[in-house]
């Protein structure tokens, strides 16, 4: 089992993408999860078993759903069969969004998952992935896992504290968001952006007393979750943005 943050980031106007085929997934065992032990299962009308839960950290209109099995060669039989998907908006009242067959990855760095189930619209916050049956392997795991955010639910627009003041809109976006920030403290204002895995992609200064309707560009970023920092003092603010399908 494992707790699973859901993390995705903003990239600036200067995206930079390597790889060509950004749905293909490597055969490493390392870029994978696994349970080896059964664990007492979030949500409570399931049974202990092999689970795996990721937190959106706030509460969206949810899409289709795209899974990629274990694909390290090793390892193939340890990848889900069949298994169960669950949502929630707090953690504690639970859905289910239905049983599903996950095939069996190839072990191939050209394999691209497969779109598996869909919540049309459903609202959630946490979701769990709970495994049923795998290929026989000993444990049961999966490469990733991955869902289209139609709308947000919560209001992310708005963030301040005792200096800062942070808006962007329009949130969600499709392809620029504006950025308003106003501060009443003295010192430098300070942004950065993070990838997926949590390293800096860019950053940059703007004036002391903030910025108003400054436009940043996404570009080709894909949709999904991504995060802005925003930072004065040592004190920082963080801000979700949503990026939808252009």
């Amino acid at each position: 089992m494992k707790y699973c943050l859901f993390f995705l980031f903003i990239f600036g106007s200067n995206l930079i993408i390597a790889q060509c085929y950004p749905d293909r997934h490597s055969t490493s065992w390392n870029d994978a999860w696994y349970s080896c032990n059964e664990t007492e299962n979030p949500n409570p009308e399931r049974e202990s078993g092999h689970w795996i839960m990721y937190d959106l950290r706030h509460q969206y209109r949810l899409g289709q759903g795209k899974l990629w099995n274990i694909n390290a060669s090793e390892r193939l039989t340890e990848g889900f069969n069949s298994f169960i998907v669950d949502y929630s908006q707090d953690g504690e009242n639970w859905e289910s969004l239905g049983e599903f067959a996950a095939s069996q990855a190839p072990g191939d760095p050209l394999y691209e998952g497969e779109e598996l189930f869909n919540f049309a619209g459903d609202t959630a916050r946490y979701v769990v992935l709970t495994a049923l049956s795998n290929y026989g392997g000993e444990c049961y795991g999966i490469s990733e896992m991955r869902i289209d955010v139609i709308d947000v639910v919560e209001n992310l627009n708005e963030t301040q504290d005792e200096c800062l003041y942070v808006n962007v809109f329009p949130n969600p976006h499709s392809a620029n968001f504006n950025l308003n920030i106003g501060s009443v403290c003295d010192g430098p204002i300070y942004f950065q952006l993070y990838n997926s895995v949590g390293t800096l992609l860019r950053q940059g200064t703007l004036p002391q007393g903030g910025v108003e309707n400054h436009q940043m560009n996404t570009g080709n970023a894909p949709s999904g979750i991504y995060y802005l920092v925003i930072i004065q003092n040592g004190t920082s603010i963080q801000t979700q943005i949503v990026k939808l399908n252009n």
